[in-house]
């Protein structure tokens, strides 16, 4: 029995990668990185936070140690930009549905590589609390999160599912030995011959919950 369920957001639960791509681009846009490239990296990097993302950016792209003053301006920038794309986000089909239907006498937590501040002001703005226990983010990794969630609320790994898309997802599940359900959304970065079960939406997931 599934007595735990730890959500990724971005790319699970809302479709907004392309706004995370927007801001990524715009964020160094005075570099004229390709956006082919940006998408690129941002992908391989699924699932860490924008403050590594945004160095792999400059140093893959332009090359050397991103200096101060630019890593500031960037990560204020793409934090403008977050902010503002809160409003445009959209649930992928059939998220919300799932979790409205998994909530109730099972503990779900939402974990995330975006810091806690920012994804704590997007579950608010869409109502979605109410669904879940505990909203994490960084700049804690996410295998230090899924471990102190267990031990804190005396959950079994083995009574639990991580669902993400990316290999920060899959490695946090991985070392807690918690079976792993990979969403392909067409960009995924998880390995998906190691994962449980690979879905196209939650609602693949329905029938292990009925």
């Amino acid at each position: 029995m599934i007595k735990a369920i730890f959500f990724d957001f971005d790319g699970v639960i809302m479709d907004s990668m392309t706004l995370k791509l927007d801001a990524y681009c715009e964020c160094l846009s005075q570099f004229e990185f390709a956006r082919p490239d940006v998408d690129r990296i941002m992908r391989e990097y699924m699932g860490q936070s924008r403050h590594k993302i945004i160095v792999v950016l400059y140093e893959e792209l332009h090359g050397g140690k991103i200096p101060q003053p630019v890593f500031d301006a960037a990560l204020k920038r793409f934090n403008e930009m977050d902010d503002a794309a809160r409003e445009k986000m959209q649930y992928l089909p059939g998220s919300l549905e799932f979790i409205q239907s998994v909530h109730e006498g099972r503990f779900t937590a939402v974990v995330t590589g975006t810091p806690e501040d920012f994804i704590l002001k997007a579950t608010a703005h869409h109502d979605l609390d109410q669904y879940f226990d505990i909203v994490r983010g960084s700049p804690d990794t996410k295998r230090q999160i899924v471990g102190e969630l267990l031990a804190a609320n005396d959950l079994s790994a083995d009574e639990s599912i991580f669902i993400g898309d990316g290999r920060t997802d899959q490695d946090a599940a991985d070392h807690h030995n918690m079976r792993f359900v990979g969403m392909d959304n067409g960009d995924a970065s998880f390995h998906p011959e190691t994962a449980w079960k690979v879905v196209k939406d939650l609602t693949e997931l329905s029938t292990l919950f009925e």
